[in-house]
């Protein structure tokens, strides 16, 4: 039952102008992974990093074979507002933006209060993936007091803050699509002690993996022990691997913390709002 599955994972939908703005933030440490498969939409992302009222730093992944100036890009990063330091780090290009974020970042990234990741979402053969990009990061980045509003949440008892579905994506009814088996060995390796099919037999999670959370609810992915070549070369499927059974489990690592999970609204998207209702 989908009523079932959102009472367990504490999952309750806000607009996030309903939220206030925090009078004052604590100074909580503050990690940005940013997987980069697209360096043209580099301008894009730094206009959207700017509103991070925090001093962040921010971990940078680009997959082999992606060409890539990476003074200019250092040069790019380094010029956001709040940015302390800007790590660089060539990568297989294996597990899209999953396997960069735990197996090149990973313990680095548990060492924060806070992590934020992010990738540059387009696609060469599904033009509404080329709005997808912006609405995510309308979301989770559209403007300083929006950033300001997730961060105070994620200072109480919130553990993880993500988009809506996008609203333009197909979805398979479960949300497990053929990843379920995947999704239960990941489970197993953890000691959660969960089935999915009887616990989860519908799933909610942040279409695209781009979110923002607290590093002890993110805890269990960001210390998984896995390597790039756990991960299957490219090209991969639109389903049915590793990397795309993490994704579905984005909501469930925090399983056992305690902590709630918030999906942001905009203004203007009420009938979707209602549709969850």
């Amino acid at each position: 039952d989908e009523n079932a599955v959102i009472g367990r994972l504490k999952l309750k939908r806000v607009f996030i102008d309903d939220v206030p703005v925090p009078a004052k933030l604590r100074r909580s440490r503050v990690a940005v992974h940013l997987h980069l498969f697209y360096p043209d939409m580099t301008p894009f992302i730094c206009s959207y990093f700017a509103n991070i009222p925090l001093p962040f730093d921010l971990f940078v992944s680009i997959p082999e074979g992606v060409q890539a100036d990476e003074r200019q890009l250092k040069h790019a990063f380094n010029s956001v507002k709040n940015v302390r330091d800007v790590v660089l780090r060539r990568c297989p290009n294996r597990g899209r933006d999953i396997a960069p974020l735990i197996c090149a970042f990973g313990k680095t990234l548990s060492k924060y209060d806070y992590v934020a990741h992010f990738h540059t979402k387009k696609s060469l053969h599904t033009p509404t993936h080329n709005v997808w990009a912006k609405f995510i990061f309308d979301h989770l980045l559209g403007s300083r007091d929006d950033v300001s509003r997730i961060l105070g949440m994620l200072e109480k008892d919130v553990g993880m803050v993500s988009p809506p579905d996008f609203l333009m994506m197909p979805e398979e009814p479960s949300g497990w699509g053929s990843n379920i088996e995947y999704a239960q060995k990941l489970i197993d390796k953890t000691g959660l002690n969960l089935d999915l099919r009887k616990d989860f037999p519908v799933i909610e999670f942040p279409q695209g993996s781009m979110s923002w959370a607290r590093v002890d609810f993110i805890g269990k992915l960001l210390s998984m022990d896995l390597t790039f070549d756990d991960f299957p070369a490219e090209p991969i499927g639109t389903d049915g691997t590793i990397a795309h059974a993490f994704e579905r489990l984005f909501y469930i690592w925090g399983q056992g913390t305690g902590k709630s999970i918030r999906q942001v609204f905009l203004k203007g998207e009420e009938g979707e709002f209602q549709r969850y209702r």
